[in-house]
């Protein structure tokens, strides 16, 4: 639904190598270049024209394909000190399926699952590469999360509770209008 999560980049210090890395390239809200602002973007994208509007984007690196594919391979000497994770869309529920169809359409064509277990999925599999390149103080920040009586729902579903398994600290979350989920990494 897009959140401003992405602006809590503002309360990270960035040191010489350290990259920004973004899933989700930008749409409406504009979160590539405000990112850019701060440090170097990778922004990944499996949608063409997205990746094509963040290419034009000074000190962003457009990556045309699935984030998982692209952590997975992540070079272990660029360290990532702030990661924007809106990538995979999440259909809300209290949303009718008509209002996500075009969307589901697009996942169709290239091949992908539109659901919110797939969803919830891409974004553990990216957190389960991602983590060990995050240094300590480092964030992770979701769009499309909040918590729920039993943990957490939305894009961060499986992957807020992956990560603070594993060294991570909630530091902010939202609320199914306002969803985002913000984790620091401990030192």
């Amino acid at each position: 639904m897009g959140t401003s999560g992405y602006t809590y980049v503002d309360e990270v210090s960035f040191e010489d190598g350290e990259v920004i890395f973004e899933v989700g390239s930008t749409r409406e809200e504009g979160s590539t270049g405000f990112l850019a602002n701060y440090a170097p973007v990778v922004s990944v994208d499996i949608d063409d024209a997205a990746s094509m509007r963040a290419r034009d984007i000074p000190n962003v690196t457009a990556v045309n394909d699935l984030a998982e594919n692209v952590v997975a391979e992540w070079p272990k000497d660029t360290p990532i000190r702030f990661a924007w994770l809106d990538g995979h869309d999440w259909p809300y529920a209290h949303h009718p399926p008509s209002d996500w169809e075009g969307q589901r359409q697009q996942y169709l064509a290239r091949g992908q699952e539109y659901s919110m277990e797939a969803s919830a999925q891409s974004h553990l599999t990216i957190v389960q590469h991602l983590a060990q390149h995050i240094p300590p103080d480092g964030v992770i920040a979701f769009d499309d999360t909040w918590e729920v009586p039993d943990g957490f729902d939305g894009k961060g579903k499986t992957a807020v509770p992956w990560l603070l398994e594993h060294g991570f600290r909630l530091v902010d979350i939202g609320d199914i209008y306002y969803g985002r989920a913000i984790l620091r990494k401990t030192l």
